[in-house]
């Protein structure tokens, strides 16, 4: 929301002020105010921050698992009877 806040006023900023040297000095000022804003709240949301961080170690790490499967046989009945046809690729001579 800051950022989203922030861009809105660089925004308005930048029409609202005249080219020249004034115009980096309010998109600077800006900026660093956008930055304070968020350090702000990254202070007065530090202990929620602490306890997001704790509950991230006490969880176990990723865990992989390779499971091997084996193809299933073919069975005779499929395999009796089919005959299969073969079709020429474009420019292969029929024979």
């Amino acid at each position: 929301m800051i950022l989203l806040v922030g861009n809105g006023l660089v925004a308005l900023s930048d029409m609202l002020t005249p080219e020249g040297a004034l115009r980096p000095i309010t998109d600077s000022l800006m900026v660093v105010l956008m930055f304070v804003a968020i350090a702000g709240w990254v202070r007065a949301n530090r202990a929620a921050l602490s306890l997001t961080d704790e509950r991230a170690r006490e969880e176990s790490p990723l865990e992989i698992r390779y499971v091997a499967s084996e193809p299933l046989p073919l069975r005779r009945a499929d395999s009796k009877g089919r005959r299969r046809e073969r079709f020429p690729l474009k420019g292969e001579k029929e024979s």
